[in-house]
C-alpha cells in the first residue's frame, strides 16, 4: 500500500491489461482468436525502503503483447498461428554516479516470435503435430544520454572517474563549463567534449542480437494395447551477433590522433562477431562473412519412447540424440596460437595471429581449423509397479546435458 493517505511514498507504477478473445464470426467456432497486452510503467522498479524515495533513472517502461488464432480445418485437422512479443527500456540506478545522473545506463529489450503449429488426428491410436517458429531478441545497452551514438562517447582526453573520498569529482572545477573539440576523420567532422563539467559518460556499450528458425516434428502411435510409442525431432537454425566495446569514450584518444597507432588502439578492446561500428559513417554495420561475420550454429534432436504397460508394470524406455554445429573456426593450437606448427621466424606469419593462405605470396597454414561438431546420446529407462493397494514402486536411470548458452561460444573470436 502507499499514498498520501498513508503516509507512504509514491512510486509512481502503472500496469494496464487488455485482453480480447472469440469466435472471428459470430456463432462460428470453426476460427477463434484471442489478443492480449499489457502497458506498464514504474518510475522506480526496484522500490528500496531505505531509499527515501524514488531512486532517479531506476525507471522501466514496457510493452508485451500475444495473438493467436485458432483454425478448425477439419474433424481431425487443426491449425493455430500465433505471435508474442516485448519491448522493455529501462534505466539502472548507480549510487557513485548519484551526481551525474544523467550518464546511468540505459538498456533497451526486444522480443518477438511467430509461430505455425498443425495438429492432424490419423486414427483412433495416431496423431502428430509439425510445428515452424521464428524467434528474435535483442539488446542495447549504452550511455543514459549518447545509447547507441557510439562516437559521441569519445573523451579524447580521458573519461573522469569519480573520487569515492572527495567532496567534489576529482577532475572538476564547479566555474568551469564544458569545452568542445572539432576532430576531423574520414571526411565527417566530430565534435566531441574535451574538458568541463559535461561528467563522466557510461564506461561500456552492448548490442547483440540473437534469432533462430525452428522446426518440431512429434508422433504418438498407440500400437497395440502393450505398447505406445512416441519419436520426435527439433531442429534450429540461429543467426547471431554481437558487439561490445569495453571502453568507446577511448576513440578519438590520446588528444584527438588519428595516426594509425592511435586509431589501432580505438577499437582495440571491442569484442564483436556480426556487427562492426563504422566510424567514418557513424553507425553500426552488419558483418556477414570472416572471422568476425555471424555466426549461425545449427541444435538438432532427435527422440524414441517406449511406454511398455503389462499388468500393472510400466516401463518407459527410450533415447534422446543432441547434435550441435557451433558454425565457426578454433586455434589449432592453444599452447602456440601465433605459430602452431612451431616453424618460428622462418613462418611469414610468425607472431600474427592469421586466417590467410598467403602472406607476401608466400603459402602458409591457417592458424585455425574448423571446428568440431559434437553429438551427444541420452538413454533413459524407467520402471514402475504396484507393490499393494497403497505403494508404489518406481525407479529409473537417465543421462542428461545441459547445452551452454550458445552466445558463450564466440567470446573472444
Amino acid at each position: 500500500l502507499s499514498g498520501d493517505w498513508l503516509g507512504a511514498e509514491r512510486y509512481d507504477n502503472n500496469i494496464y491489461n487488455l485482453s480480447l478473445g472469440g469466435p472471428v464470426i459470430p456463432k462460428n467456432e470453426k476460427l477463434t482468436f484471442f489478443v492480449s497486452g499489457e502497458r506498464r510503467y514504474n518510475q522506480d522498479r526496484s522500490p528500496h525502503a531505505t531509499a527515501g524515495g524514488t531512486l532517479p533513472n531506476n525507471s522501466l517502461e514496457g510493452l508485451n503483447w500475444q495473438g493467436k488464432f485458432d483454425f478448425k480445418l477439419t474433424s481431425v485437422l487443426g491449425l493455430k498461428l500465433g505471435t508474442t512479443g516485448s519491448f522493455e527500456k529501462w534505466r539502472q540506478y548507480y549510487h557513485e554516479l548519484k551526481y551525474d545522473a544523467e550518464h546511468m545506463p540505459k538498456t533497451e529489450d526486444k522480443n518477438l516470435s511467430f509461430f505455425a503449429k498443425l495438429n492432424h488426428t490419423v486414427s483412433k491410436s495416431m496423431f502428430y503435430t509439425a510445428s515452424i517458429n521464428y524467434f528474435v531478441t535483442e539488446r542495447k545497452r549504452g550511455d543514459g544520454i549518447y545509447f547507441d551514438e557510439l562516437w559521441r562517447y569519445a573523451r579524447p582526453n580521458g573519461n573522469p572517474r569519480y573520487d569515492q573520498e572527495g567532496l567534489f569529482w576529482a577532475w572538476d572545477d564547479p566555474n568551469t563549463t564544458v569545452e568542445d573539440t572539432i576532430i576531423t576523420y574520414q571526411g565527417q567532422t566530430y565534435t566531441v567534449t574535451n574538458y568541463g563539467d559535461e561528467g563522466s559518460v557510461w564506461r561500456s556499450y552492448l548490442q547483440r542480437r540473437s534469432q533462430y528458425w525452428g522446426l518440431k516434428f512429434d508422433i504418438t502411435d498407440q500400437l497395440d494395447p502393450h505398447n505406445q510409442l512416441r519419436s520426435g525431432f527439433d531442429f534450429q537454425y540461429h543467426t547471431l551477433r554481437r558487439y561490445y566495446h569495453l571502453s568507446p569514450y577511448s576513440i578519438f584518444a590520446p588528444a584527438g590522433e588519428t595516426t594509425k597507432a592511435a586509431i589501432d588502439g580505438w577499437f582495440i578492446d571491442v569484442d564483436n562477431y556480426g556487427y562492426d561500428y563504422d566510424l567514418g559513417k557513424k553507425e553500426f554495420v552488419k558483418v556477414d562473412k570472416g572471422l568476425d561475420g555471424a555466426k549461425h550454429p545449427i541444435t538438432t534432436s532427435f527422440y524414441l519412447q517406449d511406454k511398455m504397460e503389462y499388468q500393472g508394470t510400466v516401463v518407459n524406455a527410450g533415447v534422446r540424440i543432441d547434435y550441435i554445429n557451433t558454425d565457426t573456426k578454433a586455434l589449432r593450437s592453444e599452447d602456440r596460437p601465433l605459430d602452431p606448427d612451431n616453424l618460428g621466424p622462418t613462418n611469414p606469419g610468425y607472431g600474427i595471429l592469421n586466417d590467410a593462405t598467403t602472406i607476401g605470396g608466400v603459402s602458409v597454414k591457417s592458424d585455425f581449423e574448423k571446428s568440431k561438431s559434437y553429438v551427444q546420446v541420452s538413454p533413459r529407462l524407467g520402471v514402475g509397479y504396484p507393490i499393494s493397494d497403497k505403494t508404489l514402486f518406481h525407479i529409473s536411470y537417465g543421462k542428461f546435458f545441459q547445452q551452454s548458452n550458445l552466445t558463450d561460444l564466440y567470446y573472444g573470436t
